[in-house]
């Protein structure tokens, strides 16, 4: 094999590091938006990350540009920064995602954000009630 790897060493295969999200965003367009839209809704570092449930350092590495939210964390940033859905489907289409048409879960966190449910312990229990009413 060449000496000139274009994947990391923690890589299985130039797949693996091809199709790694990493690829598909820019970390520091995530930081700007992610700024701009605390700005924009006079919203405090604390705040967000507390309403959201994320961890002080991974909201450290998310405003830094070092790091670029996971899927499941770009969906509780929208709860935490409060976002409308489109400023949500603007940012996980920044993290490399998007919504899923006719997901159940997509649907309802979709609904919170219409309803202005900003906090992930209301947002849990909307979607735990909502998901189950949907099954039964």
């Amino acid at each position: 094999m060449s000496s000139n790897k274009i994947y990391s060493k923690n890589s299985y295969s130039i797949s693996d590091c091809f199709f790694n999200s990493e690829l598909f965003c820019n970390k520091n367009e995530i930081a700007d938006y992610i700024r701009f839209l605390m700005r924009e809704k006079n919203l405090i570092s604390t705040d967000v990350y507390k309403k959201a449930d994320i961890s002080k350092q991974n909201w450290s590495n998310y405003i830094s540009g070092k790091n670029s939210p996971n899927l499941v964390n770009a969906r509780k940033l929208m709860i935490g920064l409060e976002c409308s859905i489109e400023e949500a489907e603007h940012l996980l289409s920044l993290c490399g995602f998007q919504f899923v048409k006719n997901n159940k879960a997509d649907e309802c966190l979709k609904m919170c954000l219409a309803k202005h449910i900003f906090n992930m312990v209301d947002a849990y229990i909307f979607m735990n009630n909502y998901l189950s009413e949907k099954v039964a």
